[in-house]
């Protein structure tokens, strides 16, 4: 199957909010999903979505995995300027499959299992500094089964351009994997629930999350959250699955 014939399931899953993203830019599944707060139209969090191809197209000059390109770069970089002005506590991730280049850098901080040797591109397209230059605060990649890590990157011409660079972790069984005792995982990112309504300050919340999607584009989704009160306890916080990130589900942890 083809990655386009691919996106067309992922598409037709429940809860599914993936689009194929425009056919202008280089690859599948270009796409950004907006989490407004409640009660408001700002966005809470800004979920960036990125295809990093396959294999290298010139393995002679640069061996091994392919890169981001420029028109996808290009691209994320329009789609955030055309939503600018950003709430200045606006969260932003961006999800890739193979590592950036910069995952590479053994200078850098390192929190968990470094058990493989990362697979980012010999060629380094940019797509760093274009996340530094947003604030984009955490990319996330897989790829790489066995490593777990999260890594600070500061970069040198402004050490105050810190975004975090993790690993997803390998959760399905029919891959590779296993060093050292390593069992499968999957990362879990916790938001202040600040960063999504000041009614949680004072109102239970169930379990229960309810999605309306208000708009379905070619390259951005909106997804407003509306919490359903209950009786049961306070949630401080909610989780964002990887496993569920591909279908774009919310679950609280």
């Amino acid at each position: 199957m083809t990655r386009a014939e691919l996106m067309d399931l992922l598409t037709e899953l429940p809860y599914s909010v993936a689009v194929h993203g425009l056919e202008s830019v280089d690859g599948v599944g270009n796409y950004m999903v907006a989490i407004e707060r409640q009660y408001s139209s700002d966005i809470a969090i800004a979920l960036w979505f990125l295809d990093t191809h396959k294999y290298s197209p010139n393995e002679r000059k640069y061996p091994g995995y392919d890169w981001l390109k420029d028109s996808q770069i290009n691209w994320f970089k329009w789609q955030f300027e055309q939503l600018e002005p950003w709430p200045v506590d606006t969260l932003h991730a961006a999800f890739i499959h193979i590592p950036l280049t910069e995952y590479r850098t053994v200078t850098n901080a390192v929190i968990g299992g470094w058990r493989e040797g990362p697979t980012g591109p010999v060629y380094n397209s940019g797509f760093r500094e274009a996340l530094a230059d947003k604030n984009v605060m955490v990319v996330t990649a897989g790829h790489d089964h066995a490593n777990d890590y999260c890594m600070l990157d500061e970069m040198d011409r402004n050490r105050e351009e810190q975004t975090w660079m993790c690993y997803g972790g390998g959760g399905g069984y029919g891959g590779y994997g296993g060093y050292g005792g390593y069992e499968r995982r999957f990362r879990i990112f916790e938001v202040p629930h600040l960063a999504l309504s000041h009614a949680m300050n004072q109102a239970n919340c169930s379990l229960m999350l309810l999605l309306e999607l208000l708009r379905r584009g070619n390259a951005l989704i909106w997804i407003k959250l509306t919490f359903i009160l209950g009786q049961r306890e306070s949630m401080n916080s909610f989780s964002l699955k990887i496993e569920e990130f591909r279908r774009s589900r919310l679950i609280f942890r």
